[in-house]
C-alpha cells in the first residue's frame, strides 16, 4: 500500500536538488500526538515539490495541505522505527531524510474497574 504524498508548489528553473531543512523528531511518547512539519530549501525559486514517506510505520500519517506528518503511536508501537521522508521536484530530483523514530513507553497509572472490585464487610 503506497504511503500518502504531500505537495507544495514552488518553481525551480535550474533543477537544483531540494534539501530538507527541518530536523526530524527522534522520539515520541506513546499515546501522545506529535507532529513534524517538513520544510525543504532550494536555491532557485518557484519549485513544485512532492513530499512523501518512502519508509515509515503505519502510525504516521501525512496532511497534504500542511506538509505535516502526524505521529500517534500506542503501546503496541514501543520500539525504534526507521523512517525516510523524501522530497521530489517536478524533474524527478530527489532528496531523502532518513531517521529513526523511537516510541517511548509511558507508565500509566493503574485503574480500578467495577468488574475487578471486591468489597468484604
Amino acid at each position: 500500500m503506497p504511503l500518502p504524498s504531500l505537495i507544495l508548489a514552488h518553481m525551480n528553473i535550474n533543477n537544483t536538488i531540494p534539501i530538507i531543512t527541518t530536523i526530524a523528531i527522534s522520539n515520541v511518547d506513546e499515546d501522545e500526538p506529535n507532529t513534524y512539519i517538513v520544510n525543504a530549501d532550494y536555491p532557485d525559486t518557484y519549485e513544485i515539490f512532492r513530499y512523501s514517506l518512502s519508509t515509515g510505520p503505519l502510525f504516521l500519517s501525512t496532511d497534504s495541505a500542511t506538509s505535516e506528518i502526524t505521529v500517534l503511536a500506542d503501546n503496541d508501537d514501543i520500539d525504534s522505527h526507521p523512517v525516510i521522508v523524501v522530497v521530489i521536484n517536478l524533474n524527478g530530483t530527489t532528496y531523502a531524510q532518513p531517521f529513526t523514530l523511537a516510541v517511548n513507553e509511558i507508565k500509566n497509572a493503574p485503574r480500578i474497574s467495577k468488574e475487578h472490585t471486591k468489597i468484604d464487610y
